[in-house]
Formats: C-alpha cells, sequence, structure tokens
C-alpha cells in the first residue's frame, strides 16, 4: 500500500512538469539603418519597425523547463512599397539562444532570388541588430543591403519569466537538492 501511494504521489509531482505549456511574449523592435540599393546605387538612412512573437516552452533535460524555442516575425513595415520593402514574409526564424541572447535568421531561395536575414536580441539591455541582403541571381548589381541597430520594448517579462526557470541549469543545486529528498524518501518505502 505504501508503495502504491508513492508512486502516486512522484507520479504527480512529475506530471506537474510534463503538463508545462508553451508561452507566447510579443516584442515590438524599432532600428535605424543604411538601405543601399545596388540597381539604382542609391543609400538612405529607413527605420524599420518589427513585431515578433517569441515562444517559450519546456526544453529538454539539460535545458529545462522554460527555454525559448521559436521566434516569429509578425509584422513589419519593410513590407511596404511606400516605404521601403525588404523580402521578409511572416515566417519562423532559426533560433539560438545563450548569455541572454536571441540570435535567429533565414536564407530564402526562391525563383531568380536569394535573401539572407539575420538578427540578435539583447533581453538584458535590449539591443536589436539587424542584417539583411538580397540579390537576383541574373543581375550583379541588383541587390539590397540593409544593416541597422535599435531597441526592443516587451523584454523585461521575457527575461523575468526564463530567470525563474523551475529545472534545468538556472536551478540546478533546487534540482539536486529535491532529487535527493525524492531518494530519500523512496529508499524510505521501499526499505532500502
Amino acid at each position: 500500500m505504501k508503495k502504491l501511494l508513492m508512486i502516486i504521489v512522484l507520479g504527480l509531482l512529475w506530471s506537474g512538469s510534463a503538463l508545462a505549456k508553451d508561452k507566447d511574449f510579443y516584442i515590438s523592435c524599432t532600428a535605424e539603418g543604411i538601405l543601399e540599393e545596388g540597381y539604382r546605387e542609391i543609400k538612405s538612412v529607413k527605420t524599420i519597425i518589427d513585431e515578433y512573437k517569441l515562444t517559450i516552452g519546456k526544453g529538454d533535460i539539460t535545458l529545462g523547463d522554460r527555454w525559448p524555442k521559436k521566434i516569429q516575425l509578425i509584422n513589419t513595415n519593410a513590407r511596404q512599397l511606400s516605404n521601403f520593402f525588404l523580402h521578409r514574409d511572416p515566417i519562423d526564424n532559426t533560433m539560438s539562444y545563450s548569455n541572454r541572447i536571441l540570435q535567429f535568421g533565414e536564407i530564402i531561395r526562391e525563383n531568380k532570388m536569394e535573401v539572407f536575414q539575420s538578427a540578435s536580441i539583447s533581453l538584458v539591455s535590449g539591443i536589436y541588430q539587424i542584417s539583411y541582403k538580397d540579390k537576383f541571381f541574373e543581375t550583379k548589381n541588383d541587390t539590397f543591403n540593409f544593416n541597422a541597430i535599435g531597441k526592443c520594448d516587451g523584454l523585461a517579462p521575457v527575461l523575468s519569466y526564463l530567470e525563474n526557470n523551475t529545472s534545468g541549469r538556472s536551478n540546478s543545486k533546487t534540482t539536486r537538492d529535491n532529487s535527493g529528498t525524492f531518494k530519500n524518501i523512496l529508499g524510505k518505502y521501499l526499505g532500502k
């Protein structure tokens, strides 16, 4: 009976982390930079406004319960012909996270064009850096280059949520203490 009770208690404790759901955060970023239009040989200062949806979810056993899973560009002013047009569709980006910095980007090859873009967001300082380049395969000078730096808003809740990780690397002491407690309880009820 004690063993059955112990199995039920441990199952309930472990199921709490198994039921962790993804949480979405919305980040707004603004950056100013130089746009180079190769075919017209024009350089101009442009301001880009991007909005992202950042999804934080459960990582693997070493990452913990809260880890950035994906970032998606959901809105940008760089898709308006009246302002300036960059080939940036609202799609998921490949992302990495290290030292409280999100880095993401993509390479798109379609029809007769190739697009390279990357960005980084510091969750501590809010610094936003973006780099964009596109080129058409048939013409050498038909390129757009855009490099900008600016700031992002809406990062405090993201960093707070990530830092309050319930397991994994950031709270490894708590995890070790809990696992020791589980071993003691298990040993007591299993007669070890």
